[in-house]
Order: C-alpha cells, then structure tokens, then sequence
C-alpha cells in the first residue's frame, strides 16, 4: 500500500513539469506586455535583417513554450545592450546603437541615457 502511494506520488513529480509547459500561456503577436521585444522585430525588419513577423511567429509548428523562449532570450540579451551603454557611454557615439535604443526603448530613454552619459564623461 505504501510502495502504491509512493509510486502515484513519484509520478506526479515526473508528469508536473509536462503539465507546467503546457500551462504556458501563449504569447500573442504585438503583445503590450513585450513591446520591446517586438519593436526590436521591427527595427530589425527595417534594417533588412531577419526577424520576427506576424506570419512566422503564428506558425502551427511553434509551441507556447518556444515563444516563451524566444521572447525571454531575446529581452534578456536586449536588457544587457541597454545596461552596456549605460555603463559605457562612449557607445553611444555608434549611430547604430543610438538609433537601436531609440527604436526599442523611445526617445525619451535615449535623452535620459545621453544625460546621464553627459555627467558621467565630464566628472
């Protein structure tokens, strides 16, 4: 009896990371809750790169899970851009990068970056 009590309570713990993925909730296209994420898919579109589009991310052969994925990677490689130029303004100076922050994040972070990279260079 206890062996059959073990085993049910064993199997849960090796079906609940299954049910937690599919719980994931899906991520819909243009979602106001990762809007850097998307205007990122845009500035890269506009520069001719790949990325994102409505058509591919709705794509049957993507789960939830993947999109999940696919959002958090790229926002956390987004935050390390954005924490980079702020410790080292020096970047700044790259047009690329200025119009990367001013896409992504809008004009009035970049206003905010450039003063406080104004301060940091004339101390």
């Amino acid at each position: 009896m206890i062996l059959l009590k073990s085993l049910r309570f064993c199997s849960l713990f090796i079906l609940l990371p299954a049910l937690l993925v599919a719980q994931v909730a899906d991520i819909p296209w243009q979602d106001a809750k990762h809007k850097v994420f998307f205007r990122y898919q845009a500035y890269l579109l506009r520069q001719g790169l790949q990325a994102e589009t409505e058509r591919t991310w709705a794509a049957p052969k993507r789960t939830a899970q993947q999109r999940l994925q696919i959002v958090q990677s790229t926002e956390a490689i987004l935050k390390r851009i954005l924490e980079e130029t702020v410790a080292q303004p020096k970047l700044l100076w790259d047009p690329s990068r200025k119009n990367l922050i001013r896409t992504v994040w809008g004009e009035e972070v970049l206003r905010g970056i450039e003063r406080v990279a104004a301060a940091l260079l004339t101390r």
